[in-house]
């Protein structure tokens, strides 16, 4: 079964990093084999198999521990991925997407309007350092 069957509504915030606060270390090792895998295909059996929990189970356990599902996680996680590398490289968006699990830049593209309100190539943008030496001022 794949996870992106199981997608919820999307938040317009980006998670915090689940791993840091669960009780349970069986979803911390699957949050974190999930973190491992992230530009892979991943499968509920997989993540489950991971957690050493049956699929039943660690759907409830996942979501009653992080208040999201996995699928949640893990287009949360990989959209955050996305964003780092946005402005931290000069990576093209669809290369991004790829690394970061999507099939392209326009699945990223439309996951980034749906959940930002905005394309990652204007994050980039908005987000992206002025040169070194150079001034927003335009004076001399």
């Amino acid at each position: 079964m794949s996870l992106s069957t199981h997608q919820a509504a999307p938040s317009s915030e980006m998670p915090e990093t689940v791993a840091e606060r669960l009780p349970s270390s069986n979803i911390q090792i699957a949050v974190r084999w999930m973190d491992a895998n992230i530009a892979s295909p991943i499968s509920i059996d997989a993540v489950a198999d991971a957690a050493a929990m049956s699929q039943r189970n660690f759907l409830r356990r996942f979501r009653k521990e992080t208040g999201m599902t996995p699928s949640d996680y893990l287009l949360r996680a990989r959209l955050n991925l996305c964003c780092r590398l946005l402005v931290e490289t000069r990576l093209p968006v669809d290369k991004i997407a790829r690394r970061c699990g999507f099939s392209g830049g326009a699945q990223l593209a439309k996951l980034f309007r749906k959940s930002l309100s905005t394309t990652p190539t204007a994050y980039r943008e908005a987000l992206k350092a002025p040169p070194v030496g150079k001034s927003s001022s335009g004076g001399t």
